[in-house]
């Protein structure tokens, strides 16, 4: 009998955790500028994370399914499927406040749910149309220290048998309970594999730095990018803000 918590939770880990073992070995779909593809990126979020109607996250999403619809993106349907994952598990926790207060609490669940699923998407969008490493390496050139773009690195290249391993833990876990655990053991469950992952995590990342230290690909893009592409992307930023602009000069 299947678990009312752990099936949506591999779900979502299984959409991401794909989602993030193609970022290191994709160069993206455009050869976009590094420093237009970090800040860019970071206008799109920033305009639907900060946004308070439901124009802008409307607009990301629309925005965003545009992209991969014109340019084809490989992984489009896992993109839109952790999407979708992001946006029901936003309403999942939403859901206690919308049953105590109700009325008008339902809206602002919805604009919040929305906001995080539009925020997602346009993040994995402009990932598969940049690349990491561009956007990397463009947060290099605008300042970032070194330690933090290496430490996004690792990131990348270990998030994905992170959340593998966790799912992995978790199933060992429940495999040696003979009941069907409740909601609250299911939690247990999870927590402590958490915790165990955790303790691993520093000898693992010792293993992973070396790993990526003695590959021949650096992370950094070999060219520089060419207009057409970066003009290309820089319409979803620009929608974006434009979206917020509207909200802001209606109100």
């Amino acid at each position: 009998m299947r678990s009312r918590l752990y099936s949506p939770l591999r779900g979502l880990a299984s959409a991401i955790g794909e989602w993030a073992a193609a970022l290191e070995a994709a160069p993206g779909a455009l050869e976009v500028d590094p420093r237009v593809a970090a800040l860019g990126t970071a206008a799109a979020v920033s305009s639907v994370s900060f946004s308070r109607t439901l124009l802008p996250p409307i607009s990301g999403i629309a925005l965003s399914t545009a992209a991969m619809a014109v340019l084809g993106l490989k992984g489009g349907r896992r993109i839109l499927s952790a999407g979708a994952f992001w946006l029901a598990f936003t309403l999942a926790i939403m859901a206690p406040r919308v049953v105590v207060e109700g009325g008008g609490a339902a809206l602002e669940a919805a604009a919040a749910s929305l906001r995080v699923a539009a925020g997602v998407l346009l993040l994995m969008t402009c990932v598969a149309l940049a690349g990491s490493a561009r956007i990397l390496q463009g947060m290099r050139e605008l300042g970032a220290p070194s330690e933090f773009c290496e430490a996004l690195t690792l990131l990348i290249a270990q998030i994905s048998s992170t959340l593998g391993e966790l799912s992995s833990l978790v199933a060992a876990k429940r495999s040696r309970i003979l009941s069907r655990p409740t909601l609250r053991g299911e939690y247990g469950l999870l927590s402590l594999a958490a915790s165990e992952l955790f303790v691993r995590g520093p000898s693992r990342a010792l293993n992973l730095r070396a790993v990526v230290r003695s590959r021949i690909w650096t992370g950094r893009p070999r060219s520089r990018g060419d207009g057409w592409s970066t003009a290309a992307f820089i319409l979803i930023p620009a929608g974006c803000l434009l979206a917020l602009l509207i909200e802001v000069l209606s109100t």
